[in-house]
């Protein structure tokens, strides 16, 4: 390994942010509310001006008076107009033009002539309207456009053609390609980059790099270290384009041009550039087709927003590079080398911490993150990674208030073997919302769940279990009563499938584990339930080890993980074989009165024909007679689909069709080709799932 990077990986846990997104000059929260991510924690600065930062805190960068980590979100100050983070300390900017930093100030980052860091926000300088900073040295651009620097220099990121430290603020001096003024400034692990005014009035211009280049990200063709400021032509050869955003990784530079193309250049170890290679690149370098209207870096990946022809589709996700952590949001924590779709949300603005994002859904504003979470940067009140973006809890209230006990803890069914029991309880309430359960043993905790009233675990006839209810702030309440582990004899009806496509359904309303009965993957293929208040498909195989956890990230899917009474699914079978449902109490069609409009996969136990199910669906409605005469059908769905595995074909019913009377509903299956329930004296079995489109 080369020196170079013997240096890097002796950094890798401490590198500068890297990541920063550009800070522009003049920046205000007209952009409602305004991000930022530092190596390890992160910030959101609301439309009101409250600034709320949560997960690392060793140096005090959260600025409430502690060093104690938070992986929720804590109100911090009012009244900043912008923000920024560095590796380990953050600083703000308020309306008159103030300065304000707290966190890590060991090199001078503050600029106040100190090396002593504040716990808290606290006023260190004066007439400064953007701050970018790093790991050990900031930026600034003065209220006149001049660029400002101070803190460490030892690879000449000061700009000032010396490698002297400078622990307060002076002026980058002109050089002969780069004299302001400047627009935005983004910062490296220990290389500067600064956007330049061309004077044509929209806010771009040409890009100015210095600092640290042992792998080209000052982009001159050299990997030496550059003391001053250096005019970086960007495009293709000859024919420079102008840039209207940059961004800084730790040893990576990226800049976005006015037609929407992303150059990328400096170091690709981890694929980081984006040109499906990784090989680094001294010279800046093209990513791909995209067209794109935002950019972030990190220590070792990037992250760009989509630019769309069509205004409605601007803010699609794409991201590269480095994934230990699962920062690239793709379900998975494999590196890629090039841009990749990320799910289907639209977002407005992104950033980029050391090795997680945040990001703000374009419809609502809420604040989304992914990746590395050892700190609680993630903001969900854990400290588990997060492969795929998840919103952080609404509004950033401080949260004292613990969740309602969970009840009616049960065990609902046994394994074939006996040996584990399914688990179930009633979902609890909190004041915001409950995240996550807790289950224990004997008093032991044995598992921590996401949002979920299911659990198998150990059969035992001689200990208890208990669960307990937490929320993002990580308020737990009691555990709930105890239930021994003790298998259940009660059984349930028994359905057989087809190999192909099998659409069942849970008539009867105890839920169980998918994985406990279709996880054997000799017989299933997969499983998928449709979620009408979603929109969304659930999805679980038994065929990879983390039951499609990331293949449902990546593809816009829910992870499935329990069938509820009531839902109908698909089973795609291997291979003929028979399966026990659990017993419970029936489904009624009544029960389904209140069904949402549009397409719903359901089930019921009461094995009525479609006509008289519809007639159920009326409220006050009899059910027990036969379909009523033309003039008094009620037309309470649209259409009715049960699929045949054996005949692979479709049962047909449509309520608008029977109350024409005759035979209109029967002329209409025979000539779409569809079976007839009539014809065949087919009913809603148990154990059969089937579609109801409802108006």
């Amino acid at each position: 390994m080369s020196k170079i990077n013997q240096l890097l990986a002796k950094w890798a846990c401490c590198l500068a942010i890297a990541g920063l997104a550009a800070q522009s000059h003049g920046q205000t929260i007209s952009q409602s509310p305004l991000i930022a991510a530092g190596a390890n924690h992160s910030l959101v600065l609301k439309s009101d001006g409250s600034l709320w930062t949560w997960g690392n805190n060793e140096s005090g960068q959260l600025g409430d008076g502690t060093t104690t980590n938070s992986s929720s979100p804590k109100r911090i100050d009012e009244g900043f107009t912008s923000i920024s983070a560095g590796y380990a300390q953050i600083f703000g900017t308020k309306p008159d033009s103030s300065f304000w930093g707290w966190g890590n100030n060991q090199q001078g980052q503050y600029g106040d002539e100190t090396t002593l860091s504040n716990l808290q926000p606290m006023q260190v300088n004066n007439n400064f309207t953007v701050i970018a900073s790093g790991i050990s040295h900031t930026l600034g651009i003065h209220t006149d456009g001049t660029l400002w620097a101070w803190g460490s220099n030892g690879y000449g990121q000061l700009g000032d053609s010396t490698r002297t430290d400078n622990f307060i603020p002076t002026q980058v001096p002109d050089t002969a390609t780069c004299t302001g003024p400047y627009l935005a400034i983004a910062v490296g692990y220990s290389h500067s980059v600064a956007l330049q005014d061309d004077g044509t009035g929209d806010n771009a211009g040409t890009v100015c790099v210095w600092g640290y280049n042992w792998a080209g990200q000052v982009g001159d063709d050299t990997t030496l270290d550059s003391l001053e400021p250096k005019m970086i032509d960007v495009g293709p050869a000859g024919a420079p384009i102008r840039i209207k955003a940059i961004a800084a990784g730790a040893s990576h530079t990226l800049a976005l041009g006015t037609d929407d193309t992303l150059w990328a250049w400096g170091n690709n170890q981890n694929g980081q550039l984006g040109d499906g290679t990784l090989v680094s690149k001294h010279v800046p370098t093209k990513v791909g087709t995209l067209a794109v209207s935002a950019i972030a870096a990190g220590y070792s990946h990037s992250a760009a927003l989509l630019k769309s022809a069509t205004l409605t589709l601007d803010g699609g996700l794409y991201t590269w590079g480095g994934n230990a952590n699962g920062q690239l949001g793709d379900g998975t924590r494999v590196d890629n080398p090039t841009p990749k779709k990320i799910g289907t949300a639209l977002y407005s603005a992104i950033a980029a911490g050391l090795r997680h994002n945040l990001a703000l859904l374009k419809t609502d504003g809420s604040v989304w993150a992914w990746g590395s979470n050892a700190s609680g940067q993630i903001g969900d009140g854990t400290t588990t990674d997060s492969l795929a973006p998840k919103q952080i809890a609404t509004g950033y209230t401080t949260d004292i208030s613990a969740p309602t006990v969970p009840t009616g803890l049960a065990v609902i069914s046994t394994s074939t073997d006996g040996t584990q029991v399914n688990l179930s309880w009633n979902a609890a309430t909190d004041n915001i919302d409950v995240t996550a359960y807790k289950v224990y043993l004997a008093g032991t905790l044995v598992a921590t769940l996401g949002n979920v009233t299911t659990y198998t675990g150990a059969a035992s006839s001689t200990s208890q279990y208990t669960v307990a209810a937490c929320d993002a702030a990580d308020n737990c309440s009691e555990q709930s009563e105890g239930v021994y582990g003790t298998p259940v004899t009660t059984t349930g009806p028994t359905v057989s499938l087809g190999a192909g496509w099998n659409l069942l359904g849970n008539s009867y309303s105890t839920p169980f584990q998918v994985s406990s009965l279709f996880g054997n993957s000799s017989k299933v293929w997969a499983v998928w339930k449709w979620t009408v208040t979603t929109g969304k498909w659930s999805f679980y195989t038994p065929t990879i080890s983390d039951g499609g956890s990331a293949y449902a990230a990546s593809n816009g899917f829910d992870l499935l993980t329990t069938i509820n009474g009531g839902e109908g699914f698909w089973v795609n079978a291997k291979q003929a074989f028979s399966v026990q449902l659990p017993a419970g109490t029936v489904i009624t069609s009544s029960s389904f009165s209140g069904m949402k409009s549009g397409w719903n996969l359901i089930a019921v136990g009461d094995n009525l024909a479609p006509s008289r199910f519809n007639a159920a669906l009326t409220v006050n409605s009899s059910s027990g007679s036969n379909p009523p005469s033309p003039a008094v059908v009620p037309v309470n769905l649209n259409s009715l689909w049960l699929w045949d595995n054996t005949l692979s074909n479709w049962y047909f019913y449509a309520a608008s069709l029977e109350a024409k009377g005759g035979t209109a509903l029967t002329d209409y299956i025979t000539s779409k080709g569809y079976l007839d329930f009539t014809a065949a004296k087919k009913t809603l079995g148990v154990g059969a799932g089937f579609w109801v489109n409802k108006p």
